[in-house]
């Protein structure tokens, strides 16, 4: 992944990266001179001044997450717009013949500032009809996820075989936001790089060949689809 970025925008992205614990301790000390409990973390469910300030530093990273996005060697310009194009468009790491860089400090799609900008706003829209919700992660083609999906009936969003590559495609952002929140979830970023050994697709140099490769995926939709079809029956019983 290091050779998707500049020597320069590597340095960029280290350092607004290391500044985020930065950003979270003197949030911390801003909410507890205004009176806010100190409680656990966010990884514990606190909802006090440390996961207050964890959750800025979510944010935050979000923010990076974006900058990294426009500020990588696969950037390109928009003549059209007179406006940086992202560094993944579509699903995919794509070839360019050339790249722009923009600054990090500039106040364009490729400025720090900008991104947090957009963070927030997405924030705003989505908060305006608050509704308290829950993430988690769990594998749709397990009998143990029965109880933690409860009354989900549809999926909408099959495996795509070979076409694309999600878990490769989390690298690119995963190392950056590792960098950032794994002080604040630990277990969530474990690995230095995302998991893939379950990733329901068949690439050829995971399974040592095209044919094993699509065996792993066939019994795996074959699993899936058969656990899935059980959770209808029974909700509709």
């Amino acid at each position: 992944m290091g050779d998707l970025f500049t020597h320069r925008q590597l340095a960029a992205l280290n350092v607004f990266s290391d500044l985020v614990q930065e950003a979270i301790v003197r949030v911390r000390e801003n909410a507890l001179t205004a009176g806010w409990e100190d409680d656990v973390g966010l990884d514990q469910g606190g909802a006090g001044a440390i996961a207050y300030a964890q959750a800025v530093g979510v944010y935050l990273a979000c923010a990076i997450s974006r900058l990294a996005d426009y500020g990588c060697s696969l950037a390109t310009w928009r003549p059209k717009d007179n406006a940086m194009r992202s560094g993944m468009p579509k699903q995919a790491l794509q070839m360019s013949w050339d790249f722009a860089e923009g600054s990090a400090f500039a106040q364009s799609s490729s400025g720090f500032v900008e991104c947090a900008d957009v963070v927030a706003k997405v924030l705003e829209t989505a908060l305006s009809g608050y509704v308290k919700g829950e993430a988690f992660q769990c594998s749709a083609a397990t009998h143990g996820s029965f109880g933690v999906l409860g009354n989900v009936v549809v999926s909408t969003d099959p495996p795509y075989y070979d076409n694309i590559g999600y878990a490769d495609l989390s690298d690119f952002l995963y190392v950056w936001l590792r960098r950032c929140l794994r002080p604040i979830f630990s277990g969530l970023y474990a690995t230095l790089a995302v998991p893939k050994a379950e990733e329901l697709v068949a690439i050829p140099y995971r399974h040592g060949g095209k044919e094993k490769a699509e065996a792993f995926f066939l019994d795996g939709m074959g699993r899936q689809s058969s656990l899935w079809l059980c959770v209808l029956i029974q909700h509709f019983q």
